[in-house]
Order: C-alpha cells, then sequence, then structure tokens
C-alpha cells in the first residue's frame, strides 16, 4: 500500500488463508491468484497469530475455517480483530454453525460468511468486494488523518497569526506615540524658533516677540553679546576654572546646540548655514 501525497492509493493485497486441510488452502491460493493478489497459508489459528505478529504490513483479508484443531475460526477472528482491526474477516465452515456464525457476524467479528462447498464465481466476487472494502476503510483512515494532521497546521497557523497581529498590534501602537511625541516636539521648537509668545493687553491677539521686532525694525530687546558674556561669566565662577577652559566648554555648549537645531531643521526640510560678519 502506498499513498504518493494527494494521489490515491495504491494497495499490495496479501491475504491470510487459515485452514487445516492443505488442499482447500491451495485451491484458494489459485483462485486469489487469478485476480492477482498473493496468499500466506497457515494450518491453524496459532499459526496463524504468528504469521500476523510477524508480518511488516497488514493483511487485506483473512479467510479461515471454522472447525479446526484447537482454536475455532470464530476464536481466531476475535483475536485478529483485536490485533488487526482493519483486516476484513471472512469465515467459511462446511458444518451446521449457524448459531456461531451469527453470533459471530453480529458482534462484528467477521464481515463474510461463505459456506462449503462455494461456487468458485461467487467466491471470486466475495473476494474482490472484501479487498474493495479494505481499501474503502483504509483510504477513509488516511482521509482523517490527513484531515486531523491539517486542522493541526491550520490551529497552529491561526495561533501564529494572531501572536503577528498582536505584535503589529504593538509596533503600530509605538509607532503612533513616537510619531505624537515627536510631532509635540517639532510643535515646541517651532513654538521656540518665532519666539516666546507675549501677551499683548492693548490687542486681544499674540504677538510673538519676534514680531514685535519685525515691526520696530530691529532686534534691540536682546543682546547676543550680552548674553554670551553672561554665560562665560557665570562658567568662570566654577572653581579651578580659567579662560582657557571657560572658552573651551563654551565652545562644546555651542556645538550640540547648532547641532541639536540642525537636526530639527533638517526634520522640517531646511538647513542653518554659517556665514562669517
Amino acid at each position: 500500500m502506498k499513498n504518493q501525497g494527494g494521489e490515491k492509493m495504491k494497495f499490495d493485497h496479501k491475504v491470510l488463508i487459515v485452514d487445516d486441510d492443505i488442499q482447500v488452502g491451495n485451491v484458494l491460493a489459485a483462485i486469489l491468484k487469478q485476480i492477482g493478489v498473493s496468499s500466506v497459508y497457515a494450518s491453524n489459528g496459532v499459526e496463524a497469530l504468528s504469521k500476523i505478529e510477524k508480518m511488516r504490513s497488514t493483511f487485506s483479508l483473512v479467510i479461515t475455517d471454522q472447525r479446526m484443531p484447537g482454536m475455532k475460526g470464530t476464536e481466531l477472528l476475535e483475536r485478529i480483530s483485536q490485533i488487526s482491526p482493519d483486516t476484513v474477516r471472512f469465515l467459511t465452515t462446511g458444518y451446521a454453525d449457524i448459531n456461531a456464525v451469527v453470533e459471530a457476524v453480529n458482534r462484528g467479528r467477521i464481515h463474510k460468511y461463505i459456506s462449503k462447498p462455494w461456487q468458485t464465481e461467487q467466491l471470486f466476487e466475495d473476494l474482490k468486494a472484501g479487498l474493495k472494502q479494505y481499501e474503502l476503510l483504509v483510504e477513509s483512515e488516511n482521509l482523517f488523518r490527513i484531515a486531523k494532521e491539517q486542522n493541526a497546521r491550520l490551529y497552529a497557523l491561526n495561533k501564529d497569526l494572531k501572536q503577528s497581529a498582536a505584535r503589529q498590534t504593538k509596533i503600530l501602537a509605538e509607532l503612533e506615540e513616537e510619531i505624537a511625541h515627536e510631532k509635540i516636539k517639532m510643535e515646541l521648537t517651532s513654538t521656540s524658533e518665532e519666539g516666546c509668545l507675549i501677551n499683548d493687553p492693548a490687542s486681544p491677539s499674540k504677538k510673538t516677540v519676534k514680531d514685535k521686532r519685525l515691526e520696530s525694525g530691529k532686534f534691540s530687546d536682546f543682546d547676543s553679546q550680552t548674553a554670551i558674556e553672561e554665560i562665560k561669566k557665570k562658567i568662570l565662577m566654577v572653581d579651578g576654572m580659567d579662560e582657557k577652559k571657560a572658552t573651551l566648554i563654551f565652545e562644546e555648549a555651542v556645538k550640540k546646540i547648532f547641532a541639536d537645531f540642525q537636526k530639527i531643521a533638517l526634520q522640517r526640510g531646511f538647513e542653518f548655514l554659517l556665514t562669517s560678519q
């Protein structure tokens, strides 16, 4: 039996014949050979169970006589139903064991009862039907197994998708929060560049210091040189500080401030250029 992915399964049938009469076994083997099926012979129930245990693959069908030394056919088939449930089970008998046969059929131990002597043509059809029954059973189990595996994969995929969606949601939330922070920083930067807002008592509207300077045509409100000197004085007030160290510290501070403003400017689409006066 082979299963090539989604292709139809291919079966290499093998039938177990159990009968204490070797001649009956040979006849059944010849019939099976005509329909392209190989067979294994056992003369009693114990031997049959041994062959089943040693068999690497499952017998597609077992056909056994009812009256044999030691183990009866119904008992053998009941044991086989437990150790190899997929195997189709046929019982043959030439004796009046109808009650035992009916009980075995009703309890699911056998799939078909064939009386001796049998009709060869009918036996052909019965054997073909039994092998087809085995194929349908195995294919059904295989489809169930595939469906179960696919369901497990779909479950795992759905779980991964949910986890991925949660991660993406978290990333988007963090990104939105970062954008909101950057927006606030940009707005604060914009306000800083345009000048501090002040209230004009004479007007309901607000004007910036920059607006006031533009209206007056000068920037006398703020003396940058004086502010620089004041900063230097504060630096020099630190213990152990001299003019050279203060100048170096001041220059580094200016560089850092300029770099920060340059970064903000580039984000807003323009650039600060230093020119000599």
